[in-house]
């Protein structure tokens, strides 16, 4: 499938695979991702049972990586899963990364997609899942699997980057906030392009909104008066309403300051 080759072609360093009560998975996603340099497990005392069937195949496909297999104390702690995805993630700074959290109990898959997320703008991780083109009585058709990647949450308009903004137009840096509510903007529209499926022009509208009007405030913090716009898709009524008596009253101001004699001053004046 296009999905597969496309991911294929990505060229994974790293990969991290949740195993769960099932490998078959995994067997797609190992053979998809071909990681270059080494593949990591992570098992329950349950899905251990698997660990043979990995190695036959890497040993069968001659995939010369190394295969780490590491054992979770249980299913359900989603702590300890996301402890082990910490480690095995600054153990590879610097590497592509893929993390495939299709296997697994939801606690476990929560706990590394939670991880992977995390540490994705400082790693270059893909987090990955395997989905199924069709169903049939609920169950999903052998041969119609894909691998997909997964966005990251983070990627989106974060409470972090919010509270950023927020704390740079407090201390009246417009310039930089508005800076950075663009290049928010610019991801947003890249992220739209890719995942079609996610409603996120709320947001991408909203920043848009938050880029208009710390504009405003810096042209006001430089005088620029003359050079603001009204958009009226940004604004309301009642803003549009304001912003047009400010604009004419700072043209009152200058009409009137141009009329005002001006005074030589006196030599003598001290």
């Amino acid at each position: 499938k296009n999905e597969n080759i496309d991911i294929g072609k990505k060229g994974y360093d790293v990969g991290i695979y949740t195993v769960g009560l099932s490998p078959y998975t995994i067997l797609l996603s190992l053979s998809v991702t071909q990681p270059k340099e080494k593949a990591i497990f992570y098992y329950t005392e349950k899905s251990l049972r698997y660990k043979p069937v990995f190695e036959i195949f890497s040993t069968t496909f001659d995939m010369k990586i190394q295969l780490i297999h590491e054992v979770m104390k249980s299913s359900l702690d989603t702590a300890e899963m996301y402890n082990c995805m910490e480690k095995a993630i600054k153990e590879n700074k610097n590497k592509k990364i893929a993390i495939d959290i299709t296997g697994g109990k939801k606690p476990t898959i929560a706990a590394g997609f939670l991880g992977a997320s995390l540490y994705k703008k400082e790693n270059n991780i893909d987090i990955l899942y395997v989905d199924f083109e069709e169903y049939k009585n609920d169950n999903p058709l052998y041969g119609s699997e894909y691998l997909t990647i997964l966005l990251n949450p983070n990627d989106l308009f974060s409470t972090v980057e919010r509270k950023a903004l927020k704390e740079l137009f407090q201390a009246h840096q417009y310039r930089g906030a508005r800076k950075l509510s663009k290049d928010i903007v610019n991801r947003l529209k890249h992220i739209s392009k890719i995942y079609s499926d996610y409603n996120i022009d709320y947001q991408i509208n909203e920043l848009e909104r938050i880029y208009f009007f710390l504009k405003l405030y810096e042209m006001r913090n430089d005088f620029n008066y003359y050079q603001c716009q009204i958009d009226n898709s940004l604004l309301t009524d009642k803003e549009i309403k304001g912003l047009k008596a400010l604009l004419d009253a700072k043209k009152r101001i200058d009409k009137l300051s141009m009329e005002l004699p001006v005074y030589k001053q006196d030599k003598n004046y001290n």
